[in-house]
């Protein structure tokens, strides 16, 4: 009977160890699932400014530009080495493409644009985060850069004037007797916290012999 007893007990003893044993290692499975999920999450949120460092935006040479065509708006920021199509189609904000607010001017007529993009977007991946998220680096701009804009198979030149933090979008669409171009961030969630705004002078049309100064050939 003593030896039954025993026997009892080691199986009971031996069944507690694995449970404990499951038990620690389900916990420690959980952990590592979570702090690796935790990190992943972290680095596609910080992708477009680590990527900065890995793979720095190669400056653009306005001299390399294609010859604009009517059916390819583009928006090209020489500086931080954006050149991304841009529509009034809203969708085009959730593809790395950027908006042209259907309320604005156009580059051949006077008046505001605004064309907007995202500036974090965040994506299954880092690199699509970095591609999703166009105008993250936007107050990296300073008076003087230069902005082109191709436009119904025109090319536009534009320089920048000031760059700053709006709250709100609606005093963006003011009306304007001068040619104005505005960017700014739009966030996924439509929230208007800590927008970058960028104003730009319209330079006129350039031809691709002449660069969005007017100073030297492209």
């Amino acid at each position: 009977m003593k030896t039954v007893m025993l026997q009892l007990a080691e199986n009971r003893s031996r069944k507690s160890t694995r449970s404990r044993v499951a038990l620690v290692a389900s916990i420690i499975i959980v952990s590592v699932t979570l702090v690796g999920g935790g990190l992943y999450a972290f680095a596609l949120y910080a992708a477009p400014s680590y990527m900065l460092y890995l793979e720095p935006p190669q400056t653009i040479d306005a001299q390399n530009l294609s010859v604009p065509t009517a059916d390819n708006n583009r928006i090209v920021i020489p500086k931080l080495g954006i050149d991304i199509g841009y529509s009034d189609a809203t969708q085009s904000l959730t593809n790395g493409q950027a908006w042209m607010s259907t309320a604005s001017s156009t580059p051949r007529d006077t008046g505001t644009i605004l064309i907007g993009a995202r500036r974090l977007d965040i994506k299954t991946t880092p690199q699509q985060t970095v591609v999703a998220s166009p105008f993250y680096h936007l107050d990296q701009l300073t008076s003087g850069d230069q902005i082109i804009l191709d436009y119904s198979g025109k090319r536009y030149g534009y320089t920048v004037e000031s760059v700053h933090t709006s709250q709100t979008v609606e005093a963006l669409h003011a009306e304007s007797s001068d040619s104005l171009l505005v960017l700014y961030t739009a966030s996924a969630d439509g929230s208007s916290d800590g927008r970058i705004t960028v104003e730009a002078r319209s330079l006129g049309e350039v031809s691709i012999e002449t660069n969005p100064a007017g100073e030297d050939t492209l």
